[in-house]
């Protein structure tokens, strides 16, 4: 029998044996089931010194256990080998038959520590070993260690393979006609995959207005708004190697008048009355052509407005004249619509005059409106073009002292390599593109180079009107800067022009042209109110008959009024001076009453003044218009 010096075996009234070691700890196992053990060994014919042995052998393997002060420490789970896919979480985990023990994971013999792309965690006697997303390079053998222990399990991280739940299809019913939603989707079996869109083998660009993209877990869609006859053909979705396909006939929508084309005026039309004539169709978006006694009214029409909302389409003739009368049609496509207009003549030539004197009036009101937003801009201005030329100065290096007269737009060579030009627009004008080889950079420290760099990323549009400037007073003087900003096609400004040094010196064009030209004058305010003013100024000094509508002068005030109460995106007033407050109430006074210029003194006292206010050629078309009446 199995025998430890360290240990006194005996057995108890109840049965028991006991073994106590050396330290006093009491160890008890149930002695029953031997005695009834050795009953079925008689019955069976068992020896019982074999039975005596088996239970000797049982105890032994316990005091073993005993005699080593603890239980074995052994794997009790193993780690198990495994497939997953890209993409997915791997989880590895094995249990001990102890807390808390410090193990090793190590994958293919290398030590493998917490990372932001691999988490060990242990959790009493469990150890794990997670990926949270697996790729590919994470297969191999991974081994958990303790001490002399281990357990090894072989992963392997598989790409997965797309497949095509719900081949790609037309979701509309029925045939599909011009300028309907069209939806084209398809069903794969691995989520959140980024496919490609193809039609007639051609890649659809992301930018495409008219086409709408939506992924959404499994499924994905193509979306077509307002589809169109060269919409039809094949379109292909590709997700990897694996592809769908679906073909599209569109068919061509026939244009239907809803409403044909009438006059919208009650009563009869007379002289210089404002005339609409709309028609609707059954289509949006449709362009209309437009034509007067069967010939087609030309878009520049100074009296005529198109307007196109959806599916209705207006033609608005302004002041309307007796040689407007007769048919007008309309036409899309194929489809046309009719309708004829009669205008009575004013029989009185004392009323004839005074409305064409009134129109006159009216375009005097717009041009004095012009001068008002010069002087309310004179000096918001003057501190834009000043603080614009400290701010470049102060971003380049070595520019306090340095001074240059020898560079011009002849000679001078950006400090950006031609390969490297970073305009998006207006490439070919850029100095490094035109006869680089005889150009060089600024011979004073790079300085008109690097000025020249400023000034191009500063324009809206990277086109600066370099044959206004002189670049040798780039450093020094603020409006030989803003002078790049002043566009060519509306300007006076021509390169050393000496008296032109303040805002005081400037058409309105060009001073509304620097606040659309420079994105940096006014940050965070749109420059739509400037241009818009701008544009409104070249129809007032073109007119050729120095007359508009009242209706007419009302969009103007309006409009040269938002330049001056101009706001940034924070809905704050840009402009407070007083000067623009003062500009503003004139402007104020100009809508709400009629100016009366009779004599020639009045006449000659307006020119003066506006000849005095830098509207040379306001004066000029004064001078003419009243020469007219």
């Amino acid at each position: 029998m199995f025998c430890c010096p360290c240990l006194k075996r005996t057995e108890d009234v109840d049965g028991y044996i006991q073994f106590t070691t050396e330290s006093g700890s009491l160890l008890r196992r149930n002695s029953t089931s031997d005695i009834e053990n050795s009953s079925k060994d008689k019955e069976t014919g068992d020896d019982s010194n074999t039975r005596v042995k088996e239970d000797t052998s049982n105890d032994k393997d316990l005091l073993e256990g005993i005699g080593q002060g603890e239980h074995t420490v052994t794997f009790v789970e193993h780690l198990a080998d495994k497939l997953f896919y890209a993409g997915e979480s791997v989880v590895l985990v094995c249990q001990l038959n102890k807390d808390e023990c410090q193990v090793i994971w190590s994958k293919d013999e290398e030590i493998v520590t917490n990372t932001e792309t691999v988490k060990i965690i242990s959790d009493k006697s469990r150890h794990f070993l997670i990926i949270p997303e697996a790729v590919t390079e994470n297969s191999g053998k991974y081994t958990c260690t303790y001490k002399d222990l281990s357990t090894s399990a072989s992963v392997i991280v598989s790409r997965q393979e797309v497949l095509i739940r719900k081949q790609l299809h037309v979701d509309n019913e029925g045939d599909i006609r011009e300028y309907m939603k069209v939806s084209l989707s398809c069903d794969i079996n691995i989520p959140e995959k980024t496919p490609r869109w193809f039609h007639n083998s051609k890649e659809i660009e992301k930018n495409n207005e008219r086409v709408t993209f939506d992924s959404s877990d499994c499924k994905h869609k193509l979306i077509i708004n307002n589809i169109e006859l060269e919409d039809k053909g094949e379109y292909m979705v590709v997700f990897d190697r694996v592809t769908s396909k679906t073909s599209i006939t569109v068919t061509e929508q026939e244009v239907l008048i809803r409403k044909q084309l009438h006059v919208d005026n009650e009563g009869d039309i007379r002289e210089y009355m404002k005339v609409s004539l709309s028609c609707d169709i059954n289509i949006p978006g449709k362009t209309p052509r437009w034509f007067h006694n069967s010939k087609e009214i030309e878009k520049n029409n100074e009296r005529v407005t198109f307007d196109s909302s959806d599916c209705k389409h207006k033609l608005i003739i302004h002041n309307v004249e007796l040689e407007d009368k007769g048919e007008y049609m309309v036409i899309f496509d194929r489809v046309t619509s009719q309708t004829s207009i009669t205008v009575t003549g004013c029989t009185d030539i004392t009323i004839k005059q005074q409305i064409k004197e009134e129109n006159l009036q009216n375009w005097v009101r717009g041009v004095l409106a012009l001068k008002y937003v010069k002087l309310g801009l004179e000096l918001p201005v003057e501190i834009a073009v000043k603080n614009h030329h400290e701010q470049i100065l102060k971003a380049l290096p070595n520019t306090v002292s340095n001074k240059c007269s020898e560079c011009n737009s002849e000679n001078l060579l950006p400090s950006h390599e031609k390969k490297q030009c970073p305009r998006t627009l207006n490439k070919r004008k850029c100095l490094c593109s035109r006869n680089a080889y005889y150009r060089r950079l600024c011979p004073n420290n790079n300085l008109c180079s690097d000025i020249y760099e400023k000034i191009v990323h500063d324009h809206r549009y990277e086109d600066p009107a370099l044959n206004n400037t002189s670049m040798g007073k780039w450093s020094t003087d603020p409006w030989s800067i803003a002078a790049c900003y002043i566009s060519n096609t509306n300007s006076t400004y021509t390169s050393g022009s000496e008296h032109k040094k303040s805002s005081k010196d400037l058409e309105c064009a060009e001073l509304l042209s620097l606040f659309v030209n420079n994105k940096k004058y006014l940050k965070n305010t749109k420059f739509g109110v400037f241009d818009t003013a701008r544009r409104h100024r070249n129809e007032l000094m073109h007119n050729a008959k120095y007359e508009i509508s009242h209706e007419k002068l009302s969009e103007y005030l309006k409009d040269f009024k938002d330049v001056l109460e101009v706001i940034d995106n924070s809905n704050e007033t840009v402009f407070t001076h007083d000067e623009v407050r003062q500009a503003l109430k004139a402007i104020s006074d100009l809508q709400n009453y009629q100016i009366d210029i009779n004599t020639r003194e009045e006449i000659e006292n307006m020119k003066k003044d506006s000849r005095a206010k830098a509207m040379v050629e306001f004066t000029e078309k004064l001078e003419h218009a009243y020469s007219q009446v």
